[in-house]
């Protein structure tokens, strides 16, 4: 049996690399990335509403940011498959743009009036949100189970002790 002392740290960086290129484990993989991000997003967003700028300022930035930074990351292949694309595609993307430029806006105003320790576990909440969408809109793609909503009375529960 093989201990991790025993493998060199370019075969644990390998096995990481493979693990990343597992496709069963990039959905997973991304949203603990995108946890992380946006806790750390919590934190800056609360020092520079409270030390530098208004909400609304620090909402366009971060969008602008944003959008710069992933055309950077994604250009190119982006737009190719974006052109091949049904004209009602660019209206979901035009609802989700809208959506994700609001959704920042309240969440910048709610860090510069409330403590990101109450603002964050609030914002938590968002997955009842998606989960009664995911019901009414995406029934063939998405199953909701009594699990799902299980879980997500317990985030609630978790978000009134933390609030209390």
């Amino acid at each position: 049996m093989c201990s991790w002392r025993d493998n060199d740290p370019g075969e644990s960086e390998m096995n990481i690399i493979r693990l990343f290129r597992a496709t069963e484990y990039r959905g997973y993989i991304f949203a603990v990335c995108a946890a992380s991000i946006y806790g750390l997003m919590a934190v800056l967003g609360k020092m520079i509403t409270t030390e530098f700028a208004s909400p609304m300022i620090v909402s366009a930035f971060s969008l602008l940011f944003g959008l710069f930074i992933t055309g950077v990351i994604f250009g190119k292949k982006s737009m190719s498959n974006v052109v091949r694309r049904p004209m009602s595609g660019y209206l979901y993307m035009l609802g989700a743009g809208c959506a994700s430029a609001f959704g920042v806006s309240c969440w910048y105003l709610a860090l510069s009036k409330a403590p990101v320790v109450l603002v964050t576990p609030i914002i938590a909440v968002n997955p009842l949100v998606t989960i009664g969408l995911s019901f009414l809109f995406l029934k063939g793609l998405e199953k909701v189970t009594r699990r799902t909503i299980w879980g997500a009375l317990l985030v609630v529960f978790g978000v009134v002790l933390i609030s209390l």
